[in-house]
């Protein structure tokens, strides 16, 4: 105790000077934060509130953001704004808690987590960033996987049937999913097959977490993406390296009763439930507490607490219930109807413009765009089996995709001339 305050002298300079970094090299401190993103599931107590190494950085950015911000800096501004309908959802939830009576200081995590993708988008204007921030965030990956191994070497390792990193298991399956998808497509029309070795290491460990929703999030990264950039002779490799995987799989008894495992009852912790079968209970749930208050939802952070009314979900979290595990639910009945449609708008914007970007990647077959674009479909199918709006990676991801389309967009504007440019105006 006596070292206590040495300590945080030490960390209050350390986090002064992140904050200098933040607004001289912004960039700089998001390529730091894209690798390191795993870490903000390595909470420290500080104050009553749980801080991470990733939280110091994002709370960087946010002040280097603000400063921009108020001198009236173009992309600062317009990154703001093109992220305007998260901002009035999260003021749906400000006014469902007025209206409800309710609070939830957790809610302060969801415009943190925002802030991530607001910054990408704002710092990423090159091809030459997207690349940078795109083998950031593969090293992400490979840093969520190390320090997984690390445990396993040990002989104590973080989860005692599948394979877990800094998160768990469902999120440390997305993570470094992701970082295999962004890393095949960087190397998507490479020439040496062994260095697809890389990108197919970290998917194997991806799916040693045994995540079911990575695995639906892998094959919709691939239809979406990666079968339009990968070469024919590489998709070939690529299919003769997952049939032997699945072989060996098959072969070895250890491994395949943890896979049939998988699809057993009380993998939730609930006798005689199957995953699939919480995830359907949940979903009823989900759906009565939307018809007892559809327009301002049940208050944020508050379906845990509602989904006791299941007595078995109840007895078997001992009282802490599960989230909705599906991020668009988690709004609708949470934040109600206004708040859904907010966030639904937010997307649209990725919607017209995903395809033509892909298009691009692969006519030009340009690895920055390919990388920056791979990882959105993926995190947004994790989405829909997973509560992500506090999670940093789901957001870079997010946010490196939006700038993608954006620097795709002005592009195509340029190479039509003056007249398409006028066009749009209209």
């Amino acid at each position: 105790m006596a070292d206590f305050p040495v300590l945080a002298a030490f960390g209050a300079v350390c986090a002064a000077w992140v904050c200098v970094i933040a607004i001289a090299k912004p960039r700089l401190v998001l390529y730091l934060l894209f690798a390191i993103v795993p870490t903000q599931f390595l909470f420290v107590p500080v104050s009553g509130f749980f801080v991470s190494p990733a939280d110091l950085l994002v709370l960087a950015s946010i002040l280097g953001l603000m400063i921009r911000l108020a001198a009236g800096r173009g992309p600062a501004c317009r990154a703001v704004h093109e992220h305007r309908f998260l901002w009035l959802m999260l003021g749906a939830y400000v006014a469902g808690f007025a209206v409800l009576g309710l609070f939830s200081r957790t809610l302060v995590r969801v415009p943190l987590a925002i802030a991530v993708s607001v910054v990408a988008r704002e710092q990423l204007r090159t091809r030459n960033h997207l690349r940078r921030a795109a083998s950031a965030f593969v090293l992400a990956g490979v840093v969520d996987a190390a320090y997984g191994l690390y445990y396993v070497a040990r002989g104590t390792p973080l989860h005692p049937t599948r394979f877990q990193g800094m998160e768990t298991v469902n999120y440390t399956g997305m993570l470094i999913m992701t970082a295999a998808a962004i890393g095949l497509a960087q190397l998507a029309w490479v020439r040496r097959p062994w260095r697809l070795a890389g990108p197919g290491a970290l998917a194997a460990l991806a799916a040693a977490t045994l995540s079911q929703m990575g695995f639906v999030a892998a094959i919709g990264a691939w239809l979406a993406v990666l079968r339009r950039v990968v070469t024919r002779t590489n998709k070939v490799l690529i299919a003769a390296a997952i049939v032997a995987t699945l072989v060996a799989a098959v072969a070895v008894t250890p491994i395949r009763n943890r896979v049939l495992g998988r699809f057993a009852n009380d993998v939730e912790g609930v006798d005689s439930r199957s995953s699939a079968d919480i995830r359907w209970i949940l979903l009823q749930l989900s759906w009565d507490a939307f018809s007892e208050s559809p327009v301002f939802g049940i208050g944020y952070f508050g379906f845990a607490e509602y989904s006791n009314r299941d007595p078995e979900i109840r007895r078997s979290t001992a009282g802490a219930g599960y989230p909705t595990h599906n991020s668009f639910v988690e709004v609708l009945v949470e934040g109600g109807a206004i708040a859904f449609v907010l966030f639904v708008l937010h997307w649209c914007q990725f919607a017209r413009l995903f395809p033509r970007a892909v298009r691009q990647a692969a006519r030009q077959r340009d690895p920055a765009l390919a990388g920056a674009l791979v990882g959105f479909p993926l995190v947004m199918i994790c989405a829909l089996f997973a509560n992500v709006l506090m999670v940093y990676s789901f957001w870079a991801v997010c946010g490196m995709a939006l700038a993608c389309l954006r620097l795709v967009q002005y592009e195509q504007r340029l190479a039509a001339g003056p007249e398409q440019s006028l066009s749009d105006a209209r």
